[in-house]
């Protein structure tokens, strides 16, 4: 994967594979580099995943929103974000 980004940087569904497989492998933060801040729905899904299990509820609301514009009936980003408003008391 490493190397079809490298040679594909636009390619945005290669990029979340590769950011699934570093998150799979323990590389969290290699992960979240490649997904922080995209539009891309299944990258802002898990840059707001990791983001919510570090207790960043702010950035994890914010990145369920960027995944939630893309793809509005993502059930898991909707259930996520309602776990984080009621944690949060909201």
């Amino acid at each position: 994967f490493e190397r079809l980004v490298a040679l594909r940087p636009d390619d945005l569904d290669a990029r979340g594979d590769y950011a699934q497989a570093l998150l799979a492998t323990g590389r969290e933060e290699e992960a979240l580099a490649l997904a922080n801040g995209s539009a891309h729905p299944a990258l802002a899904r898990l840059e707001a995943w990791i983001r919510q299990n570090r207790g960043e509820d702010r950035a994890a609301v914010a990145a369920y929103a960027r995944a939630l514009t893309k793809e509005p009936s993502d059930a898991m980003s909707w259930n996520n974000l309602a776990n984080i408003h009621a944690k949060v008391g909201n």
